[in-house]
Parts: structure tokens; C-alpha cells; sequence
């Protein structure tokens, strides 16, 4: 297992477990660390390499005092546990979630600010970690973040973020689809995916009890959000009960 924590000193964390002939299970954990760096999310295309993605230290500083970086998104490859040297993007982009539907494809998807202002557009970032060039392209999408991602297959993946479903063909993002749920984590156990998130009134002032809402997506086709009434909002869309880029179906 590789586990990847979301703090200034990045950590790795690699498990290992061997079991042995006399049933009992040895598990050896190694942790290394790379630093200036947030890593938000990972996947493993096999079983000797995983890719992980986020956000350097200085850039995750000014986004939360409201400034404009010019530090860009991180992307690291471990193979066999071992972590590769980081490699970032030049632009002021960040990554908030990665999949890998194949060896040699992995999508992650993230948002970069524009000009002098904070305002945010999706990318969409094209991985191939058997390749020498990791960053095959770098494409804009939608004017929001996006904070996850999921594939059926190689061919055919979505993402979502706040306000947007996005369907992402043979590597190509296709026009956005709107929906009044803001989004923060999707699912794909087949040519139909399931995102959920919040509903409107995601930033109120104070607590206040908001609403689930799950968005089935069937073939590629965004369908309107089906509420679950109830949810608790803090005033940031990743601080209500749903608060993971990640959703297992």
C-alpha cells in the first residue's frame, strides 16, 4: 500500500505485508519524506508503481492567504516504494486528485488561477509513467476547480467539481455539464459513474444544515441531483460530512 498525507514534509508511507507458512503476516512500513510539498491524492496503475500529485508548500501558503502563486502543481512517481525525483508544472496550477486506468495512463485533474486574479479554471493533465516525458498534455476545461476523477476505462472517464461534470474522451475533456450540486468526488464501476457533494448554499457564513446531493452520470450524461437532506456545512465545500475527493462503489 502507498499512503500519502497532505502536510508541508510530504510523506510517503509504503506497507508491506508478507504472509507466512505458518499463517502469521509480517508487515514492514517504510516512510520517506519530500519537502515543500502538499500531495493531495495517488494511484497505482501496477503493482510496483504508483503516482502521486498535489501542490508545493509555497503555493498551498498563498492560496490560503488569498494570493497568486507562481509555484506550480507536483507530481511524483514511486516505483518498487521508492519515490522519484518531483516534477512540477511550470504554470501556477495545482492537482487535487489522480486516477490511472492503465499502466501507462493517468489522468489528474486539479485548476490553475488566471492572470492577476483569483480566478480559478479545471485542467485536466494527461500522465504517462513509462514514459520519459511524465506530462503528455496539460488541458483546460471548465471556469472551476475539478476534484475528482474516476475511469471506466482508458477510454472513457469523468470528472467532477463544484457546479461541473466533465466527461474526459480518449484523453480529450468534452463540454462541461452544469449541475446545481458542487461535486467533490466521483466513482466509475462502469460506463455509469456516481458523483456526490453539497448542494447550493455551499459557503454559508455560519453552520447551518445543508444538503447531500448525488449526481448519477450515465453514459457520459450528467442527470439531475437526487437530495439527501441534512448534511452539515462549516463554510468550505470539503468541510461537510462528504469531505473526500475519493468514493468507493
Amino acid at each position: 500500500a502507498v499512503i500519502v498525507n497532505s502536510v508541508g514534509l510530504a510523506p510517503i508511507v509504503t506497507q508491506r505485508s508478507v504472509a507466512a507458512a505458518t499463517g502469521s503476516t509480517t508487515t514492514t512500513t517504510n516512510v520517506q519524506s519530500i519537502a515543500g510539498t502538499f500531495l493531495e491524492g495517488v494511484a497505482c496503475p501496477t503493482v510496483s508503481v504508483c503516482v502521486a500529485v498535489g501542490i508545493t508548500s509555497n503555493a498551498e501558503l498563498d492560496h490560503a492567504q488569498g494570493a497568486i502563486s507562481t509555484d506550480g502543481a507536483v507530481i511524483d512517481v514511486i516505483r518498487n516504494g521508492v519515490p522519484d525525483p518531483v516534477q512540477s508544472l511550470s504554470q501556477p496550477t495545482y492537482l487535487n486528485a489522480i486516477t490511472c486506468p492503465s499502466p501507462s495512463l493517468c489522468l489528474a485533474v486539479g485548476g490553475y488561477t488566471e492572470g492577476t486574479t483569483l480566478n480559478y479554471s479545471g485542467i485536466v493533465v494527461t500522465i504517462d509513467p513509462t514514459a520519459t516525458t511524465l506530462v503528455q498534455s496539460i488541458q483546460s476545461t471548465v471556469p472551476v476547480d475539478l476534484a475528482s476523477v474516476a475511469c471506466s476505462s482508458p477510454a472513457m472517464c469523468v470528472a467532477v467539481g463544484p457546479g461541473a461534470v466533465v466527461s474526459i474522451v480518449d484523453g480529450v475533456p468534452q463540454p462541461v455539464q452544469q449541475t446545481t450540486a458542487n461535486l467533490i468526488a466521483v466513482a466509475c464501476p462502469s460506463t455509469n459513474c456516481v458523483a456526490v457533494g453539497s448542494g447550493p448554499g455551499w459557503r454559508p457564513t455560519d453552520d447551518t444544515v445543508g444538503e447531500i446531493d448525488v449526481v448519477s452520470i450515465v453514459g457520459g450524461t450528467a442527470e439531475a441531483p437526487v437530495v439527501v437532506p441534512g448534511g452539515h456545512n462549516r463554510g468550505d465545500r470539503k468541510s461537510t460530512r462528504l469531505n473526500s475527493s475519493h468514493i468507493t462503489i
